[in-house]
């Protein structure tokens, strides 16, 4: 009897010692929940402080002769209100902002030490949290292609076996689609910069260096350009087939057509399309030193051939300085604006086309004599053949349009 009634004492004895030690484990996991929860909020907030604080210095570096001191204090700043305005009870903060040249970017390291409330559970009072932002300046100092639709899948298209080269300038798509930026085939795109507001579509090997994603939209740095003034028709639909001629600014309603090996020779102005085509085919030859074209109405477009000899060079002063082609913002989405010519070679200045696409789709190379080219349209298309885009601005005495030469210099956050 007694050693039974010494059996139940050990008995229970042993019963309360387990559930002593199963109450001690369940204590400590519900403090380790609590810590981690806790921890994983802190981590959340020291990299969105970071990665406000990186872009925020991103902003600043892409200023010309932005000072190093100055955005790192700008970051360390952003970081500090950035902590304050999400918690309350977030233990001190340091962070710590480097700033690199090759690339252009800022790093921001920001560290916090939490304190454990239930830290002798584990033998250890504090943790270390730390996170690391990288905001990248993604625009270069120059601007070749910009297509503007915010909202379309390959708002800059490359396709088939199209080579094209950005000589110091970028290429940027706004469009957030998932394949804003689009490519086909085995075409090769190099620029200083290629950056996409949405995601990319096709092989990430055809863009070179490495197309980014993710970027911050481009304000169009055209849109304050007003059109030039426009009367009524000088010319009425307008032929030149075979010969030699000269033509004068002015107004052509239904368009200006030239064939049949035509050699024509524009006078310096401004030159208004108006409900009609500027197109240029059959061996005819298109030269113009000073001038611009302005794409007037609905249904004005531009349609040069495959064996059309185009020369051209936009205006130095005037309303369209600068600007070699200029569509009506007015039109409606879609219109089509496509160089065919195997020998485009010179183009020198800004084709500004607002709400059209432009496309070319040439077998040879096009633009390689031209001092600069730029193009700002709703959708670019490179369908075929080898695209030069140079930025040689001091070679020409055709001036940039404000935006293009230093253009924004937009960041994005690259890790």
């Amino acid at each position: 009897m007694r050693r039974l009634e010494a059996f139940g004492r050990s008995e229970a004895g042993g019963v309360a010692a387990v559930f002593a030690a199963m109450g001690f484990v369940l204590f400590g996991m519900t403090a380790l929940g609590i810590e981690l929860a806790r921890a994983n909020r802190v981590k959340s907030i020291i990299q969105n402080a970071g990665d406000a604080a990186a872009i925020a210095g991103a902003r600043e570096l892409s200023m010309a002769g932005a000072d190093s001191q100055i955005i790192a204090n700008i970051a360390n700043g952003s970081v500090k209100r950035f902590v304050e305005a999400n918690s309350e009870s977030l233990p001190s903060v340091s962070s710590d902002t480097q700033i690199t040249t090759t690339p252009l970017e800022v790093r921001v390291k920001v560290s916090a030490e939490l304190d454990l409330p239930f830290g002798a559970v584990f033998g250890r009072n504090k943790i270390a949290l730390t996170s690391e932002s990288v905001a990248r300046v993604v625009g270069q100092p120059n601007l070749c292609v910009l297509g503007l639709d915010g909202a379309a899948p390959a708002t800059v298209w490359l396709g088939g076996t199209s080579i094209v080269t950005g000589k110091n300038c970028s290429v940027f798509s706004n469009s957030i689609h998932a394949g804003g930026l689009a490519s086909s085939g085995s075409g090769v795109m190099t620029a200083s910069t290629i950056c996409s507001a949405g995601g990319i579509s096709g092989s990430l090997a055809n863009f070179r260096p490495k197309a980014l994603t993710d970027c911050p939209t481009f304000k169009d740095p055209l849109s304050d350009r007003a059109p030039p003034p426009a009367g009524g028709c000088n010319h009425l639909m307008k032929f030149v087939i075979g010969g030699t001629a000269t033509l004068k600014p002015g107004v052509y309603c239904g368009g200006l057509n030239i064939q049949g090996g035509a050699r024509v020779t524009l006078e310096p102005g401004e030159y208004i399309i108006r409900d009609g085509t500027l197109r240029v085919g059959s061996r005819a030859e298109l030269h113009g030193n000073g001038v611009g074209f302005y794409f007037d109405g609905p249904f004005s477009t531009l349609n040069f051939g495959s064996d059309a000899t185009i020369v051209l060079r936009a205006p130095t002063t005037g309303p369209m300085a600068g600007l070699l082609f200029f569509t009506d913002r007015a039109q409606p989405e879609g219109r089509v604006n496509i160089i065919n010519s195997d020998n485009a070679r010179v183009l020198v200045g800004t084709i500004y086309m607002p709400n059209a696409k432009f496309v070319i789709d040439a077998s040879k190379t096009v633009g390689d004599l031209s001092e600069y080219t730029a193009i700002v349209a709703r959708n670019v298309e490179f369908r075929r053949g080898t695209v030069v885009l140079n930025a040689d601005y001091g070679l020409t005495d055709v001036p940039v349009p404000s935006g293009i030469k230093g253009a924004g210099q937009p960041v994005a956050l690259y890790h």
